[in-house]
């Protein structure tokens, strides 16, 4: 029964985090201008839904997330959409700029809580901030370490986690009290931040990296062929998702 709450928690606490970076789509959208479809909590079937605009705003019966839905962002980029404000017929600046998003308001949220934590442990508002941005550079710093040790060979894929890996740690650190847990919120949000950006086809890193290519090229590679290496990207992370939830499962037990 433990197990299995501490595994709704880590759920919800990554749901949180995709809210938040869902949220930098979708507020940098409406800001440049593009017409957003839906903003939705969780995935699957609608348990709440209202329409404001031209916006849907939903609730969604699986908490593994949500999602910023704009008009056109699913066409194969080569600007075919007749609606001015779709985000297939943005410059690639704004486009740059929205996909980047998502990524930085992570680092905005993690910087953020941990403002928040370090006021909490009577820290001035100063000291506080500038604790802050340096905790969050230093995160950062140690982040592309891990990944430079697994490329190199140092590290293996046995120090990966996934969700039920995370669910493990979050549960330790309960523990220890809630601003354990929301340093902790911190930490992984700044990393949700960094993955993300990696130029890794389906993440916002490897769409940013399609979007200068077509840039520089002068669109030479198709919008159609963007679209299968995003394609078969996603398909390769739903598939290393699995992988790691079956082997942090059997390492739990």
């Amino acid at each position: 029964m433990a197990y299995v709450l501490t595994l709704i928690y880590a759920f919800l606490l990554f749901c949180m985090m995709i809210i938040i970076h869902e949220f930098g789509h979708f507020i940098s959208a409406r800001i440049l201008g593009v017409k957003v479809n839906e903003f939705s909590m969780g995935m699957g079937p609608a348990v709440w839904k209202k329409q404001k605009g031209e916006t849907l705003y939903a609730v969604r019966l699986f908490p593994v997330g949500g999602y910023c839905a704009l008009e056109g962002e699913d066409e194969d980029g080569d600007g075919k959409d007749p609606d001015p404000r779709s985000f297939v017929n943005q410059s690639y600046p704004n486009k740059i700029l929205i996909l980047m998003a998502g990524s930085f308001m992570n680092l905005v949220f993690c910087v953020t809580i941990m403002i928040i934590v370090y006021m909490c442990l009577k820290v001035g508002p100063l000291s506080a901030v500038n604790l802050a941005l340096g905790t969050t550079g230093m995160v950062i710093t140690s982040i592309f370490s891990g990944l430079k040790m697994l490329l190199s060979g140092a590290a293996t894929g046995d120090d990966v986690m996934g969700i039920v890996g995370i669910a493990g740690v979050v549960s330790e650190q309960a523990k220890l009290g809630v601003l354990d847990v929301s340093y902790l919120m911190a930490i992984l949000s700044a990393n949700l931040a960094v993955m993300n950006m990696l130029p890794i086809p389906a993440l916002d890193g490897g769409r940013i990296l399609l979007t200068v290519i077509r840039w520089i090229t002068g669109g030479r590679l198709s919008g159609k062929a963007e679209a299968i290496i995003n394609a078969v990207g996603m398909v390769l992370l739903v598939v290393l998702m699995i992988v790691l939830v079956v082997k942090d499962t059997i390492r739990f037990f």
